[in-house]
């Protein structure tokens, strides 16, 4: 049997690149063969007569977010070739499409890219659907059970019912009346647990909100759906080699990957569009988990150089596979090391009760 061909598009948000790339390279004993373009020059792969040496379009871009505008400004709009070519693509229904993580914020200013992914982050106040919308929100590194809610459809086929995954969340607008639900997390989507990323790209303030405020939103972290003739699956997890090197979560590509371009999936996405299929429901409900925050502030640990220094999870903070090294102090004691994404952020919140620790230089 012919391997499956992927397109992989990446740029415009840092990433671990070696260890992001390792999990594909290990997807070739399911059959899958992959090629790597970086953005712009992925736009062209968009146009039918291009991607046809390619099965599937897997995209962990970020494009068009126009960071260094101020709020209500405009973001770019992305090129009329690209816009053109997607649509014929995506009508066309010859290839199917996993778009990951960070890829959910690309291109704000041309709302029908949020309909084509069943969603959108926005890194700045917006418009969405009609609506005034705030900027979204991110926290990092967080800790989460996942629950497998749709347990009969291919993308979660071999996956446990549950599994814990540690990655950064969003709380963003997701369009559930437009998708198939495949995955939640039990974490508490509401705006006391996120921070604002204009906060940041505006103001240069991490792990900060100030005056921003969300409504609570779905707790959906990976989902099926069509775009016309297309089928699409988008997985929200993808931050950090946490997610990379996760069993569940290589399942849970691969099947994405597989079920895309299979005969099933594009039928599907025709009858949908049609008005004729039938989706597979939910048969799981998820019930968030309050979060108890913060946890291991009695004391820190010794830096092994690799885990955090309070929780003792992965400390994901690292990019170019260096792990981003931070000096806690507690009266006339220091202890330098990585912190995890859930740890970080509470050190730099007066507000929190850290049992006397503090970022050193926050």
């Amino acid at each position: 049997m012919p391997p499956i061909n992927v397109l992989l598009s990446t740029k415009g948000h840092p990433f671990q690149r070696d260890p992001f790339f390792s999990m594909f390279d290990s997807f070739q004993r399911d059959g899958i063969a992959w090629t790597h373009v970086e953005q712009p020059a992925a736009q062209l792969f968009y146009q039918p007569e291009h991607a046809k040496p390619y099965d599937v379009i897997v995209d962990y871009s970020m494009q068009g977010v126009g960071f260094g505008r101020k709020a209500g400004d405009p973001a770019p709009e992305p090129p009329e070739e690209f816009k053109r070519g997607i649509m014929e693509l995506m009508e066309e229904g010859s290839h199917g499409f996993v778009f990951i993580h960070h890829h959910l914020c690309s291109w704000p200013a041309w709302e029908e890219y949020a309909n084509i992914l069943g969603g959108r982050f926005l890194y700045y106040p917006d418009r969405l659907h009609g609506q005034e919308m705030p900027d979204s929100g991110y926290l990092l590194g967080v800790n989460s059970t996942y629950i497998v809610t749709n347990p009969d459809h291919p993308v979660t086929a071999g996956l446990p019912a549950t599994f814990e995954l540690q990655d950064e969340l969003y709380l963003a607008p997701y369009f559930e009346e437009d998708v198939v639900p495949l995955i939640r997390s039990n974490f508490d989507f509401t705006d006391k647990n996120f921070f604002s990323p204009y906060q940041v790209v505006g103001n240069g303030k991490m792990f900060n909100r100030d005056g921003w405020s969300h409504p609570p939103t779905s707790n959906m972290v990976a989902w099926a759906k069509n775009y016309k003739n297309s089928p699409i699956v988008y997985i929200q997890a993808g931050d950090v080699p946490t997610s990379y090197n996760n069993p569940s979560y290589r399942t849970l590509m691969t099947n994405a990957i597989k079920w895309v371009n299979s005969p099933e999936a594009k039928s599907w996405a025709r009858d949908r569009n049609q008005g004729k299929a039938t989706d597979p429901r939910e048969t799981v409900t998820v019930t968030p988990k309050p979060q108890t925050w913060p946890y291991g502030w009695a004391d820190a640990k010794e830096s092994d150089g690799r885990r955090c220094l309070f929780c003792d999870q992965d400390g994901v903070e690292r990019y170019g596979g260096e792990f981003m090294m931070h000096t806690a102090v507690k009266d006339a004691r220091e202890v330098t090391g990585p912190l995890c994404g859930n740890c970080h952020p509470m050190l730099i919140n007066e507000q929190m009760d850290t049992g006397g620790w503090r970022l050193k230089g926050a």
